[in-house]
């Protein structure tokens, strides 16, 4: 077991899951938080039953209790800053939509995994956001393919990446957060659900009557 209270980059979580044989267990601060509320048992039972079945190491401690709860899987840290803001303000007074969650994987790698593992729960819907930047339409299509043999998720493509639903690429929007910032406070979320399939989808999600 490995607390980072600083956490993890997503190229170090991800250089790990290549390594041929996986004997770490990786808690973040986030986890220790969380284990001060429901106790550190429960967060590490958790951990271990995704390390068991799925060989993940790096599983975010997710406890998906509310009715209709939807839990969103995106690859890193910037990824939930963006969607959870961007998601708040386009749903800011919507009558009736679902609680939710946005919870970063650490890379593409742990998509599945946690995906998989959050399935064996109390059955909540899954929506894992999939970034294309560096895919070929091959991988995409079979990585798209492991997803969707889990009827409880729903896989969106954003190509190349959630950045461009604010217009910026990630060099920039890593670099250049006060200008991130600014963009998502004054972006018409309206046009965006008109005009970008992907985020269109995540919000019917949200909105749907369950």
């Amino acid at each position: 077991m490995f607390v980072s209270m600083s956490d993890y980059s997503t190229e170090a979580v991800e250089a790990v899951r290549i390594g041929k044989v996986l004997n770490v267990i990786l808690f973040g601060p986030d986890d220790i938080e969380v284990a001060a509320e429901v106790g550190f048992a429960e967060v590490l039972r958790f951990k271990l039953r995704a390390a068991t079945e799925e060989g993940e190491i790096y599983m975010p401690y997710v406890a998906t209790r509310a009715l209709s709860h939807l839990t969103i899987l995106v690859e890193g840290k910037l990824d939930q800053e963006i969607t959870h803001a961007l998601l708040h303000r386009a749903l800011s007074g919507a009558p009736g939509s679902r609680p939710y969650s946005v919870v970063p994987t650490m890379g593409r790698r742990g998509i599945p995994s946690i995906a998989a593992v959050l399935s064996l729960g109390e059955g909540d819907e899954i929506a894992a956001l999939v970034e294309t930047d560096g895919m070929s339409p091959k991988d995409s299509q079979e990585f798209l393919q492991r997803l969707e043999d889990n009827s409880l998720v729903h896989p969106i493509m954003v190509d190349p990446g959630v950045e461009r639903w604010v217009g910026m690429s990630r060099f920039d929007a890593k670099r250049k957060r006060q200008e991130l910032y600014r963009r998502i406070e004054r972006i018409d979320t309206h046009e965006l659900i008109r005009n970008d399939s992907s985020f269109a989808q995540l919000i019917r999600l949200l909105t749907q009557k369950t």
